[in-house]
């Protein structure tokens, strides 16, 4: 059976971050305009380490960055895809951050992932 027929309750609830990243594809909510897809990517993951000061999630330095967090304990929020029915492509609505730094920590990390419709508003 394929994804496509699928509903959302029925999806994965687990994922390598190289398999999120090939399921959005070049598309992202969060890329800039003047960036690649991989640009965006590394920027995440620099942003993770705390390497981008305007970065809002950026940890005070007494506390553990994001990567430091999820090379210690995993990713524990789930990230957010959503299908869109219309064009077909997977959107990332929530999760970036920890998507690039588990895959800069273990590429083989699994991620906890809850799918939604494609009624859910972007945040």
């Amino acid at each position: 059976m394929s994804s496509r027929n699928l509903s959302h309750q029925q999806l994965a609830m687990w994922y390598k971050p190289g398999e999120i990243k090939k399921m959005v594809g070049n598309e992202s909510i969060d890329r800039r305009k003047d960036e690649t897809i991989d640009q965006m990517w590394t920027r995440k993951a620099e942003e993770s380490h705390g390497g981008e000061e305007e970065h809002s999630r950026t940890p005070a330095k007494h506390s553990r960055t994001l990567s430091q967090s999820v090379a210690a304990q995993g990713v524990k929020k789930p990230i957010r895809l959503m299908k869109d029915t219309a064009s077909g492509r997977t959107i990332l609505l929530d999760g970036h951050h920890r998507v690039a730094a588990a895959d800069a920590v273990n590429e083989h990390m699994l991620i906890p992932v809850i799918h939604h419709e494609d009624n859910v508003k972007h945040e």
